[in-house]
């Protein structure tokens, strides 16, 4: 079974097309922590850098038991909507070693940006070798951008290159598969059809 998590647009974790968000969004908290983690995916974190960017507005006068009580919360919801008995490192884990955390993603979880990303690479490097495959994979890498990057979150200072980045590379590629598809236009009429037609199925 496949865990799909959905960034683009409106969040989503699913399991074979079945939303676990029921299980996954009980607490504010646990929801900016798993974004954050999200967001820096497969890279060492400082726990102090976690409480700069998540707990710097805490009245607490111990944010490192707040640090570790919200990541034990996180995990033990993460767990929950895993398969019963699966191995949680073939999913999504989040681990702890020589000072830093880490959220790992494996081979069984699949992020809508990971897959709009390597699309846009494959049509790049089909740019000028093949025009109507490279059309191809732009279209659907499209199709999947329904959305700023975690649009939910209105700001945050940590998530605003990702989302930057993100926004850039959707312009981009619209741009490219306007500029190609008036090169393969024999007239202005059929170039607007087609872009008006291209308009519709990204809707």
């Amino acid at each position: 079974m496949k865990l799909y998590i959905n960034t683009l647009g409106a969040f989503d974790i699913n399991i074979e097309g079945q939303s676990v968000m029921d299980k996954f969004c009980r607490t504010d908290t646990s929801d900016r922590f798993f974004k954050f983690f999200l967001t820096f995916r497969n890279k060492k974190i400082l726990p102090e850098t976690i409480m700069d960017n998540l707990l710097a507005n805490s009245e607490s006068d111990n944010p490192e038991n707040i640090l570790n009580t919200s990541i034990f919360e996180l995990k033990r919801i993460m767990e929950s909507f895993l398969p019963e008995g699966s191995d949680g490192d073939k999913y999504i884990s989040i681990n702890f070693a020589n000072g830093y955390y880490c959220m790992k993603t494996g081979e069984n979880t699949k992020l809508d940006v990971d897959e709009f990303e390597s699309l846009i690479k494959q049509g790049d490097f089909e740019y000028r070798r093949n025009s109507e495959k490279a059309i191809e994979l732009y279209d659907a890498a499209l199709k999947l951008y329904n959305g700023a990057y975690l649009s939910e979150i209105e700001y945050e200072v940590w998530l605003m290159l990702s989302r930057n980045y993100y926004s850039r590379l959707y312009i981009k590629t619209v741009y490219r598969l306007i500029e190609m598809l008036r090169e393969r236009a024999d007239s202005e009429e059929s170039y607007i059809s087609v872009i008006r037609s291209r308009l519709d199925d990204l809707k």
